[in-house]
C-alpha cells in the first residue's frame, strides 16, 4: 500500500461519514416526522423496532453550545429525530464495513487500519455545526482545527491523485477499472460480462 493510500483512505472515510451525512440529515425535522408518519420514510429492518410510529419513545440528541463550549442534551420525540435515528443506523452499517476492511488488512499482514470518526467530526449542518471536533470527538478551538484539518481531510493533492486513477469512465461489459479487482463471480451467479446495467443512448 502506497504512502498516499495510507494517508488518504482513512481521510476519505472521515469525509464520507461526516459532511455527506450531515448535509442530508439534521437532528430534528418536522418534515422528517411527517414523511415517516405518512409511510414515505422508514427505517431499515423496521420489524425489529417495537414502536412503529415513533410516537412513544423519546430520543436524546446532542448539541454544542459554542458560547459556553459545552455539550447540551435534549430528549425529543423519536419521530422528530428520525433523521438522527437513520444517521445512527447508517453509521452502524459503516462500522460493519470498516471491520470487514480491517480484517482483510490484517489477513494481508498489513499494519494499517481504517477507522470511522466521531459523528461530531467535520459537521457542517445540524446542532453540532457550530463547533470544531477532532476525529475522536474532542472539542477544538478554531486555531487547533485549522492547524490539524489538513492532516484529517483530503487535500487538493489527494483529490488529484484519486482523479488520476479514475480518469476514464469504464462502461464496457466485463471490463473493470484499473483500481478495482474483478470479483470471483458475477451477481446471482451470472457471468462477469452480463449486461447488469443498460445505458440508453
Amino acid at each position: 500500500m502506497s504512502p498516499m493510500c495510507n494517508a488518504y483512505i482513512p481521510n476519505n472515510v472521515d469525509l464520507a461519514s461526516s459532511p455527506s451525512v450531515a448535509r442530508a440529515l439534521t437532528h430534528c425535522s418536522r418534515k422528517a416526522a411527517a414523511v415517516f408518519s405518512g409511510g414515505v420514510k422508514g427505517r431499515p429492518r423496521e420489524a425489529t423496532f417495537e414502536d412503529h410510529d415513533g410516537s412513544e419513545r423519546p430520543y436524546r440528541v446532542e448539541s454544542w453550545d459554542a458560547e459556553a463550549r459545552t455539550f447540551r442534551y435534549q430528549d425529543v420525540p423519536m419521530r422528530s429525530a428520525m433523521n438522527e435515528v437513520l444517521r445512527g443506523l447508517f453509521i452502524q452499517d459503516c462500522e460493519r464495513v470498516v471491520e470487514r476492511w480491517n480484517r482483510v488488512l490484517a489477513e494481508a499482514g498489513l499494519s494499517e487500519r481504517v477507522r470511522l470518526p466521531s459523528p461530531r467530526f467535520n459537521r457542517r449542518q445540524g446542532l453540532l455545526a457550530t463547533g470544531h471536533f477532532s476525529p475522536e470527538g474532542t472539542p477544538l478551538t478554531v486555531e487547533e482545527w485549522e492547524r490539524h484539518a489538513p492532516e484529517w481531510l483530503p487535500t487538493a493533492e489527494d483529490r488529484a491523485a484519486v482523479s488520476s486513477v479514475q480518469a476514464r469512465a469504464v462502461m464496457a461489459r466485463g471490463e473493470m477499472a484499473n483500481w478495482i479487482a474483478p470479483p470471483t463471480r458475477g451477481i446471482q451467479g451470472k457471468p462477469l460480462d452480463f449486461a447488469y446495467v443498460r445505458v440508453e443512448a
